[in-house]
């Protein structure tokens, strides 16, 4: 069985090394750092625009997607490196020329399902989520993707012509291998289902090869190969009753942000909740020690109290002349 999809062990370190060397050269100064003496919107450096401006306003949306601060920037670096001409937005050549893939109607699929408002250029906020989207595919997803381009009634199921169209669009071809259509179409009925497109992509992925080459290019551009296949097992918790049914996955990904808002906006109201109760707890510990506090100054008044009667008890005598006069 043929896997495309992945990244061999070695291939893994190697990629990790790479970018430890990378690091490591920009901090003793070695190789310079652009992004130290490189200009974005507003004349800003591009760490002081994504602290103060992408952080700001994306951070909880990046947060939700599993980026910290740092992978955050990461991201956004690969992107103003795209922007190279400062616009805010990238183009879908702008895109294949930094990827360096060649540019094919697959691959401008691909970028379509990052515009998120189909006006043919990506800003940061559609570029983050749908690298994060693309990238966290499975097998399943990729499939998924490039079966729907041709089911466009949802029938689940095309006809050969719409799966020669298919494999064409995947591999930029005049014509479709035939070998592969016959592969594809497991019970030979003259159409291909999702199913069958999916049983013969477990089986052996290289049927969609340039599909799992164009992503493998794009996770080892941004955060590497390791980072993207475990973001892809955390997907299937998040996406879990999205990716299986009929729902797309824009669809999946704003449902998710919306939730994930709420669930924080909850979170900090109970949060809210909980401190008001601890510091009401702590309000009635203090003035139940104040209360004990004057009972305990009270109790030891009582005896003195009690002495002081005592002696007023007995008249106050005063001696003159050896006799003693009372004079209360």
């Amino acid at each position: 069985m043929v896997r495309l999809g992945g990244q061999s062990a070695v291939g893994k370190a190697c990629d990790a090394v790479k970018r430890r060397a990378k690091k490591l050269l920009k901090k003793f100064g070695i190789v310079q750092d652009e992004h130290k003496t490189r200009r974005y919107l507003g004349g800003m450096r591009p760490d002081k625009y994504y602290d103060s401006v992408i952080w700001r306003d994306l951070g909880e949306t990046l947060q939700i997607l599993g980026f910290t601060y740092d992978s955050g920037f990461d991201v956004f670096s690969a992107f103003i490196d795209i922007d190279d001409d400062n616009s805010g937005e990238v183009g879908v050549s702008e895109f294949h020329k930094w990827l360096g893939f060649p540019a094919t109607k697959f691959s401008e699929r691909v970028f379509g399902i990052l515009d998120m408002d189909g006006s043919g250029q990506l800003d940061f906020r559609e570029f983050m989520i749908g690298v994060w989207n693309w990238n966290t595919y499975d097998a399943t997803g990729i499939t998924k993707l490039a079966f729907n381009t041709m089911d466009v009634d949802q029938k689940g199921a095309i006809d050969l012509h719409e799966a020669d169209a298919m494999l064409r669009m995947v591999y930029a071809s005049r014509k479709a291998d035939p070998l592969l259509l016959k592969q594809i179409d497991i019970n030979g009925d003259g159409e291909v289902s999702m199913e069958e497109l999916q049983q013969t992509v477990e089986e052996d992925n290289s049927v969609l090869a340039p599909a799992f080459q164009l992503q493998r290019m794009l996770r080892q551009r941004i955060l590497g190969v390791r980072y993207w296949e475990q973001e892809t097992l955390r997907r299937q918790t998040y996406f879990a009753g999205y990716d299986s049914g009929t729902t797309t996955s824009w669809d999946a990904i704003r449902d998710i942000l919306a939730i994930k808002h709420r669930e924080r906006l909850e979170e900090e109201e109970r949060q809210r909740r909980l401190k008001e109760m601890e510091e009401e707890q702590r309000r009635q510990e203090k003035l139940q020690k104040e209360l004990k506090f004057k009972e305990e100054m009270a109790r030891r008044r009582r005896p003195n109290l009690a002495s002081r009667r005592r002696g007023a008890s007995f008249p106050r005598m005063t001696a003159v002349g050896g006799f003693f006069f009372d004079f209360e």
